[in-house]
């Protein structure tokens, strides 16, 4: 596995295959299969892996919230749909 401080330096020398990569498959590949996929190797790579460890994913990668998932990501942390929205904009605003 790579080590997480090695992750960008190596995406920046794939990036042209990855690019041309992704491509194809948007032509070429069910996308709910890739899905189906790709989970079953992230559970299967990451299955005796804390994340805990470093959290480097989450410090280097920049998510988002599709806007129809709000309502019921809200209602997970047990806050209002307006409390989210806040939050997430409290975290743009100081990135």
């Amino acid at each position: 596995m790579i080590q997480p401080d090695k992750i960008r330096a190596e995406a920046k020398k794939k990036e042209n295959e990855n690019s041309k990569f992704r491509i194809y498959l948007k032509g070429h590949v069910d996308e709910d299969e890739l899905d189906r996929q790709f989970l079953r190797l992230h559970k299967e790579l990451f299955a005796d892996y804390d994340c805990s460890k470093c959290r480097n994913c989450c410090k280097m990668y920049k998510g988002s919230i599709p806007e129809e998932d709000i309502d019921q990501d809200a209602q997970c942390l047990g806050i209002t749909s307006s409390s989210l929205w806040i939050l997430i904009w409290k975290k743009k605003s100081v990135a």
